[in-house]
Order: C-alpha cells, then structure tokens, then sequence
C-alpha cells in the first residue's frame, strides 16, 4: 500500500495508524484475508535517469561563455539551467554515448570531442530538456582526444565528460537494447575479421534507434599511424539494413530507412544486436551484456558529393586507450552489483 506522506518524520506514527485503518476495509471489500504487518519506508523523490544514453547534450562554442545573454538568446539560471530561443548559434550539439568510472568512482559520460572541446579547464556540459538546458558536467582539454584531422571530421574523436556530484541520481550508468531496457555492458576488443555483416544498432539524439550492419570493419584511410591503437584496423563503416531499401526506386508504398545516423549523433555508441530465441530467453534466467562496438563520429556521410547512408565510427576500445595514454585516467564501464564485471 503507497501513501504520499509530506509529514514530518515525528507523525510516523498517524501514518502506520492511517493505514492500519484502511487495510482491513480494503481486505473486507475484496473478501481477502491475510496476517500483514505496517512499516513505513521514506526515500526522497528523485528524478531518476533523466539522463542516459542516446540524451541529447551541447556545449558553448570556444568564444562563448556559458549564461551569456546575447540578443535575449541565452540566459543562466541560478540552478544551472539555461533558456535558449537562437542556441545553434551558440552552442555544439551531440550525443550521449553512455558512462564510465575512473578508479576513484567518478563517473564521466562519453561523447565526441568536437561536441565538448574547448581550452579551458570545467568547460560547461548540458543536458537537452525540450528548451530547458541543465548542466550536468564539464568537459577539460585533458579528457579530450583528436586523431586524423580533415575537412569534415577526425578519425578518432572522444571526449570523457566528468558528470558533477549533483547529477549522479539522475544518470543511469547501463546501455539500453532494442527494447529500450537497459543493462550491464562491456567493450568488444575481439578480432576484426568475423564483423563482415554483423547487425548492430545504436541510439542518437537526432535519429533515436536504428538498426544496421557492419559494411567494413577495417577501413583504413591515408593517414599516420595513431600511436595508442593495437591495430591499424580502427574504423568501422556502418550502413543500413538492405532490407529497408526500396525494392524499386518507383515503388511508392516502400520507403527507405534514412541513414544509420544523422548530423547531432556524433557520441552515439554502435552496439550489437543481442538476438535469443524464446527457448533460450526462457531457460536462461540471468541478465544479459550488451556488447558495445565503436562510437559514431561521422554521420550522413557525403561520397563524391552526394549523400551516403553509411557512417563512420571508431572503435570504442581504442578510444579508451587513446584518452587513457593521454591523461593518465584508466575508464571503465559500469556494471550492476554481484553480476560479471565489464
């Protein structure tokens, strides 16, 4: 039995008297009889998981400071939200790939670099709420990695935001599946060779969920070597289900799926798609572990000019290595108490 109790904590008592008074009415009503006993739990009303993967986040560009007023487009707020009505102007916007610890515990979400980037020490991150931004991190040149720099995107480009105190409660630190649910996770650091077609899936704050396939798992551009990675074999090339295409370009009941991510993606975290039979899903009563592949960097490519469904990602793990090389700072994925560790 819940009951909202905005009592002080001394008028425990009115309440357990309350609610030994409803029961047995509720128990005659329904002509149920069992021996019960009263005991109040208290717990603070939370907002619990505001933020996840997939979330849409954005960040002042280099010359803009944080609360701005500028033409009435941003404004602060004493609770470290903003308003903003011209923010593209202003401010970078991505996605939230998902969250790690260091090995002090605190817990830092993981994105593109180009989404949080900025010289400057505790430059300020916010999470998207409709026309309500609120800060729930900061990013800092140390936790930043760019690799392979051209025109339109570098080849590696990962970001670990450190989430502050305050929104520890509001951040669910396990990635979800097609479902929506979400669960513990780990870092494929397998071989590449078997990758060839694989299904894959992934969340964006622009596009939400969508399905694909691994085009390439090995593709290598003109560039130099990058220092921290294991293997030259570090991009990943998504495309779209074949069986999303049209049929025929003049079939008009058949529409094709968009692009495996859109411009606002970028931190998007390409999983692969966990399939079970109900046999299995029945006799295996334990939990299961999202394997997480790469991290989407690139989408709504352009080939000779014209639009591509296929996106580029980097392989998470050499992501992590490359930030660790860097800064010093071991991450690792979460995973729920008392199950296989990531």
């Amino acid at each position: 039995m819940e009951v909202d109790d905005e009592s002080k904590p001394g008028d425990v008592d009115e309440c357990k008297v309350d609610c030994r008074q409803q029961i047995p009415k509720i128990m005659k009503q329904h002509g149920f009889f069992v021996p019960y006993a009263v005991e109040v739990v208290r717990f603070e009303p939370t907002a619990q998981m505001a933020i996840e993967d997939g979330s849409k986040i954005c960040s002042p560009y280099h010359d803009e400071l944080p609360g701005d007023c500028k033409d009435g487009a941003v404004c602060g707020s004493k609770d470290g939200s903003i308003r903003m009505r011209d923010a593209c102007r202003h401010y970078r916007f991505g996605t939230l790939g998902g969250f790690v610890t260091d090995d002090s515990g605190n817990l830092f979400g993981l994105t593109c670099a180009h989404v949080v980037d900025s010289p400057c020490p505790k430059h300020e991150v916010y999470k998207c709420e409709g026309e309500i931004y609120r800060r729930f991190a900061t990013s800092s040149p140390k936790m930043t990695f760019h690799f392979g720099e051209n025109p339109s995107f570098a080849l590696v480009d990962f970001a670990a935001v450190q989430v502050e105190n305050g929104a520890y409660k509001s951040c669910n630190q396990y990635i979800k599946d097609e479902d929506g649910l979400h669960w513990s996770w780990t870092v494929y650091e397998g071989k590449h060779s078997n990758l060839v077609g694989k299904r894959v899936y992934k969340y964006g704050a622009y596009s939400g969920l969508t399905r694909g396939l691994i085009a390439c798992p090995d593709l290598e551009l003109p560039c130099s070597d990058l220092p921290c990675a294991q293997t030259d074999m570090y991009l990943i090339m998504i495309d779209n289900l074949p069986d999303a295409l049209p049929q025929s370009p003049n079939d008009p009941d058949v529409l094709p799926q968009g692009p495996f991510s859109k411009k606002g993606d970028s931190g998007s975290l390409v999983c692969f798609q966990h399939v079970l039979s109900n046999e299995q899903l029945i006799r295996n009563s334990e939990q299961k572990t999202i394997t997480v592949l790469s991290m989407i960097q690139c989408g709504e490519m352009e080939v000779y000019g014209k639009s591509s469904s296929q996106s580029l990602s980097f392989m998470l793990a050499t992501g992590l290595r490359c930030l660790f090389k860097k800064s010093n700072v071991n991450l690792t994925c979460v995973c729920p108490p008392q199950q296989e560790s990531c």
